[in-house]
């Protein structure tokens, strides 16, 4: 089974309507079905929770989609990654390298260590792709 490391620009389109996309519901439903891996950092959870707390005080959704919400990111099957020390360090001198901030860092690292594609929607990851190649923008991965 393949496996991906995906980002909360990614995911956040699987709880918030006016972001979704054909592809975005695509490796949803990969997921829920067992026929992707997906990888996420441990901050994954609280990016997901942020953007559904973020859209509540935008007027984007109500609490009750925004509970909703998070009982569907409770029940998608995604492996959690926690990074150890070593990977640590690979994050902190990736962040330094590419001038990043050590969540995206995380996403990027952890792809890395795990020989997978990161696939993001976030416009500067994606201009890493010269010199990370595995980085895939979520419209290219189908």
């Amino acid at each position: 089974m393949e496996e991906l490391v995906i980002d909360a620009s990614v995911s956040g389109s699987w709880v918030i309507e006016s972001e979704a996309t054909p592809e975005a519901g695509l490796l949803l439903e990969k997921v829920v079905n067992h026929q992707l891996d997906v990888i996420v950092p441990s901050l994954w959870i609280y990016e997901m929770i942020n953007i559904l707390k973020s859209s509540v005080g935008r007027k984007r959704l109500t609490s009750e989609d925004a509970s909703q919400g998070l009982r569907i990111i409770q029940e998608i099957p995604v492996r959690v990654f926690h990074p150890d020390q070593s990977v640590q360090r690979a994050m902190f001198g990736l962040s330094v390298k590419h001038n990043i901030s050590v969540y995206d860092a995380s996403y990027i690292t952890i792809a890395g260590q795990m020989s997978c594609r990161f696939v993001t929607a976030d416009k500067k990851l994606l201009s890493l792709r010269g010199r990370l190649p595995f980085i895939t923008p979520l419209e290219a991965l189908y």
